[in-house]
């Protein structure tokens, strides 16, 4: 391996390194083995995020303040571990289970995804990679001229930890790698929820296989989203809110911490905020009842200042450049409310997870879910509770191994059956603490439906409901069945679920299922007929691809014209490179073609050609060339940035390339 490589694979580690420091450091201190991993994590997402905010703030983002603060950060746990030394090295000290082999096994198979295969998710291409590459280039997170709106509007904290291992080793190499280690710290802090529920060892490990081989959460944990940094979040949120309820003489720092978990899940993705609603308003409660008035002083003052510092840096930006209603603020939030549209929207909910992806099935069961939808006077279509397009029951066919669409089937059932237990069990004993629990989950998933509209793509932001119902599931049964065997079936079955999951993701394919092999299925086990199961497609697993080909998986017809638009660019020796692109456009891999072109000088890139934005961050801009790749529409052979007049180079396509006159000829 060549040396500059692997130092740059080293110090892209760096972060990641401190998490796993922080949480042996913990651990050898005394704290359980998933409330170690629990505060790893945390403190990683709070350095990262701090770090970014207050080096943004002075212009400061850049590789040598960032090697500094993880260099010294790990030193300092280095010399920690190495006073520990004699405590440290039983955290790996395992008792063998079925349900630790489950979670391994799926834990090693999405890690090596995750370290080979390419940040391809859709959106990643639009908005949560491209922010960084401006946030690098502008040295801040300050607000951006951009066509693409999300750039600037949502959340920063998933970026921000990206942001550190991009500088760092300077490519995405590790990108996957958050989403993968937000999975880890979530089934550990599943593991510790359950635990501090009520549940015996073999009840925490059904909540952890429970959460290991949810489909959607293991699509995404080798993507570049960011549900299960949300769902990660604030699962720390709600087990350290947990342990501070519990401590009888309560140090305040896990309250603090606790708030910071919560208040950086929602700055990652509001659904944070809303499925922590009801586990907020417990731990308010809870941390307040007869308590000192001064000692409620304390603890108010310091859960306020911690959420002004997650909140307030990114709400101040968005409020300065604010005019009005944003775009994604009317297409995803209900344009009603009430208990009528929040009903009617969680049925769909529901539903949304027992999509099968075969269609006579999931034609049977969206008849099936009308039906019961008329019985009950619900209404399956409600414009004002539905994103704008979307119909009203479509199996995602093709995409239930897809990270947007993937549903849930097995484990929405095993929801459904254990709350239809607990409603059973209700007047039989059992722990206060879980009753609560029960309460503030629910209440968290019906604020979520009350407040955000439905679409095809929402079973991805139910991960984290699905996750915060693991010790639910885990904890409804009588505590002796967990001991039998059918609790070791039950994970089995789970473990079984997963595996097409994990071999077929439509974006990450590890084992290529070809059309010829389809169609013998189907004949075999005689399921269909002769027609075709929706994932009818010979390609091949994406091992066999090319980095570029892995990139643009989903819009492969895009790599040619990038390609030659890039290699334009490259030409032209421009340093100043301007993008007009529409609303969803892919802009990532411009940065990341014209990042592997390996330029003998800098270049600057920017919007234009767009208005009503914040000023650019470096200054004016004058572009030397155009990449135009609105998606709509042909490309006009001139076009005008600023009074200053373009020409096309080459002929109209889906990415072109525009000079400014006088700048190159349109031949080069």
């Amino acid at each position: 391996m060549d040396i500059s490589l692997a130092a740059n694979i080293a110090m892209a580690a760096l972060p990641f390194a401190f998490i796993a420091g922080l949480s042996l450091m913990r651990f050898a201190q005394g704290a359980d083995r998933p409330g170690a991993v629990v505060d790893g994590y945390l403190g990683w997402a709070i350095v990262s995020y701090a770090s970014a905010e207050l080096l943004g703030a002075f212009g400061q983002i850049g590789f040598l303040p960032i090697l500094a603060v993880w260099g010294a950060a790990d030193a300092w746990l280095l010399y920690r571990l190495w006073c520990l030394r004699a405590r440290v090295t039983a955290f790996w000290r395992f008792k063998i289970s079925t349900g630790l082999l489950i979670v391994a096994t799926i834990g090693a198979v999405t890690l090596f995804v995750a370290l080979t295969t390419a940040p391809n998710n859709w959106d990643s291409q639009m908005y949560h990679l491209p922010r960084v590459e401006h946030w690098i280039q502008n040295r801040s997170l300050a607000f951006y001229p951009t066509s693409i709106s999300r750039q600037n509007e949502y959340g920063p904290v998933a970026e921000t930890l990206l942001l550190q291992t991009r500088i760092l080793g300077g490519s995405d190499v590790f990108y996957p790698l958050v989403q993968w280690v937000s999975m880890v710290c979530a089934v550990a802090a599943v593991f510790r929820i359950t635990r501090q529920l009520g549940g015996d060892q073999p009840q925490c490990w059904i909540a952890a296989v429970f959460l290991m081989t949810l489909p959607i959460g293991i699509l995404e944990s080798t993507s570049t989203q960011n549900d299960y940094v949300v769902t990660a979040l604030l699962a720390c949120g709600v087990t350290l809110g947990l342990e501070a309820m519990a401590e009888p003489r309560l140090a305040l720092g896990r309250i603090l911490a606790a708030a910071a978990a919560v208040g950086l899940s929602g700055m990652a993705k509001p659904t944070g905020f809303l499925f922590g609603a009801g586990f907020a308003v417990w731990f308010a409660i809870g941390l307040s009842w007869r308590v000192a008035p001064l000692a409620w002083l304390c603890r108010a003052a310091g859960v306020a200042l911690v959420l002004a510092l997650a909140i307030v840096p990114f709400a101040s930006r968005y409020m300065a450049t604010r005019e009005g209603p944003r775009s994604d603020e009317i297409m995803l939030v209900n344009a009603s409310f009430g208990v009528r549209p929040t009903v009617d929207n969680l049925f769909r909910h529901v539903v949304a997870n027992l999509v099968t992806g075969v269609p006579p099935i999931d034609a049977v069961m969206s008849r099936t879910a009308q039906s019961v939808a008329t019985a009950l006077s619900l209404d399956t279509y409600r414009l004002d509770t539905t994103v704008p397009g979307q119909p009203a029951f479509e199996p995602p066919r093709l995409y239930i191994f897809h990270q947007d669409f993937s549903p849930n089937l097995f484990h929405t059932i095993l929801i459904l059956v254990a709350l239809g237990t607990i409603a059973a069990r209700w007047q039989q004993p059992a722990p206060a603490v879980r009753r609560i629990y029960w309460i503030a989950w629910l209440a968290g998933v019906v604020v979520f439906a009350a407040v955000l509209r439905w679409g095809l793509w929402i079973t991805r932001f139910h991960l984290t409901a699905f996750a915060l119902a693991a010790p639910i599931v885990a904890t409804a049964w009588p505590q002796p069945w967990s001991h039998s065997r059918r609790a070791v079936a039950l994970q089995l079955l789970l473990g079984l679920s997963s595996l097409p999951v994990l071999m077929f993701n439509q974006l990450s394919e590890l084992v290529p299922l070809s059309a010829a092999v389809q169609r013998s299925a189907i004949a075999a086990f005689r399921i269909l007929g002769n027609r075709p199961l929706p994932l009818l497609r010979d390609r091949a697993s994406y091992l066999a691809q090319s980095a570029m080909e892995r990139l643009f998986v989903q819009r492969l017809p895009l790599l040619g014209p990038y390609q030659s638009a890039i290699e334009s660019i490259a030409r032209s020796n421009a340093s100043q490179v301007g993008l007009i692109l529409g609303g969803d456009s892919w802009e990532y891999p411009v940065w990341r073609m014209l990042r592997d072109c390996k330029l003998d000088h800098p270049v600057r890139i920017e919007h234009v050609d767009v208005s009503g934005n914040p000023p650019w961050p470096l200054g004016p801009f004058v572009p030397d060339v155009v990449f135009w790749s609105l998606g709509e529409g042909e490309p006009p052979p001139t076009l005008a940035v600023d009074g200053r007049e373009f020409v096309r180079i080459g002929p109209p396509g889906v990415a072109v390339v525009y000079a400014r006159i006088g700048f190159a000829s349109p031949e080069y």
